[in-house]
């Protein structure tokens, strides 16, 4: 739910953890947190629309931005050194970078094949070993980045990218205790902002989310100059934050905020997107993602807000339920689960809530955040089976998390 994003000031090379998407800040998200593992781009089924002008996918235009052309440089010189370990390791920042900005994990992939050289050695460079455990972290291989953290921080216990990324991945598996042990160092091996943001968003997570949201809002008005990146991630927090304590326009607030300085970003946008569809804009939320229909991360959800504008008719979702159905297809295929988001397609798109409800308690088993909680008792109201849900119901109570709307759901079931 609230990765460090890239840029930000710590003693190792730092790179924003994926997650949805997760993001993991990521989000993430989250990262994901949300999100960030193998592309849903895919059709198994052909689909044939009876509208000839209906648009199926829009294939990106040619890229000539600066980090693309930085992306290719590097790529060349690599070709030709491929052991020239500082070019490698910013090719793999960047292509990180990219992995986020596209919500394309293809492009993990791509970062873990630079890396090749080093990527297995027991004395493997430490930049490489924190760029390895958030390529592990954004596949959801949470146990093999712990491990790969801890090598780290054998070496050197002041790598604050390290503990931050340990911290988020506890925080993910709802091991609190140790995400709090994490964060502990944070304090004194970052800026005060990310500092501040890290244990506000574990605040918010353990009964104190109002306090929590009032050192973070004081943090953020104290700081007069920072990357974007991690004042986005901070206010993505707040707004989560706000969302959960009802505080709706303080919630807008933020999220409005990191939208601002980062107007394309897909785990903020999809944040959003689910904060505005929860609470009734969905028509905002088709204008503001119908131009990033071509990134997975955003086309349930915009599927989701267009099948809210239409008052419940899927008629004209035909190829994003198609292209969705398929690409999850594709993704169980090749062992990677994307249940969250699968939940998601069969209780909203599909309106399956029984198959939904299965779904969602294998997201509970794998990773804990609010949103992974909102949606299992979602699905366990929507199916009518509130036995389903008790053990998340029993976390919910001895964890004080604190969330309106999951007092809402549990009241209803």
């Amino acid at each position: 739910m609230w990765e460090k994003p890239a840029g930000s000031s710590t003693n190792s090379i730092a790179v924003c953890a994926l997650e949805p998407v997760g993001w993991y800040f990521m989000i993430m998200r989250g990262f994901i947190c949300w999100l960030w593992s193998l592309s849903l781009l895919g059709a198994i089924t052909p689909f044939r629309p009876a509208d000839d002008t209906l648009v199926l996918l829009k294939l990106p235009r040619g890229e000539s931005s600066a980090i693309e052309r930085e992306i290719r440089s590097l790529r060349a010189t690599l070709r030709n050194q491929p052991d020239d370990l500082v070019d490698a390791l910013r090719l793999a920042q960047k292509l990180l970078v990219r992995a986020r900005a596209e919500s394309d994990p293809r492009y993990l992939g791509q970062a873990e094949s630079v890396l090749g050289p080093w990527w297995s050695k027991t004395e493997a460079p430490t930049d490489v070993l924190l760029l390895r455990a958030t390529i592990e972290q954004s596949r959801h291989a949470f146990t093999e980045a712990l491990a790969t953290l801890d090598r780290i921080l054998v070496r050197d216990s002041r790598a604050g990218g390290a503990w931050l990324t340990k911290a988020t991945i506890h925080t993910l598996r709802g091991d609190y205790a140790e995400a709090r042990r994490a964060c502990l160092p944070l304090a004194r091996l970052t800026d005060s902002l990310t500092a501040f943001t890290a244990a506000a968003a574990l605040g918010g997570l353990t009964g104190e989310a109002e306090s929590s949201l009032q050192h973070l809002e004081e943090a953020l008005a104290r700081t007069k100059s920072l990357d974007s990146a991690t004042l986005v991630w901070s206010h993505n927090v707040g707004a989560d934050l706000a969302e959960r304590l009802d505080q709706l326009d303080v919630a807008e607030r933020h999220y409005q905020a990191a939208l601002a300085l980062v107007p394309d970003d897909p785990f903020t946008l999809s944040v959003w997107a689910d904060f505005s569809m929860l609470h009734g804009h969905a028509a905002e939320v088709v204008t503001r993602l119908t131009p990033h229909a071509e990134k997975d991360a955003l086309l349930l959800r915009l599927a989701e807000a267009k099948k809210w504008v239409a008052k419940g008719k899927t008629e004209a979702l035909q190829a994003e339920i198609v292209r969705l159905e398929n690409g999850f297809l594709i993704a169980r295929r090749r062992g990677v689960s994307h249940a969250r988001e699968e939940a998601r397609f069969y209780l909203h798109l599909l309106n399956q809530p029984t198959r939904a409800l299965v779904l969602a308690q294998e997201n509970w088993q794998q990773q804990r955040e609010p949103a992974d909680l909102r949606l299992l008792l979602e699905c366990g109201q929507a199916a009518n089976n509130p036995l389903a849900v008790e053990s998340a119901l029993a976390w919910l109570r001895t964890n004080r998390l604190e969330d309106a709307v999951f007092h809402r759901l549990a009241s209803a079931l």
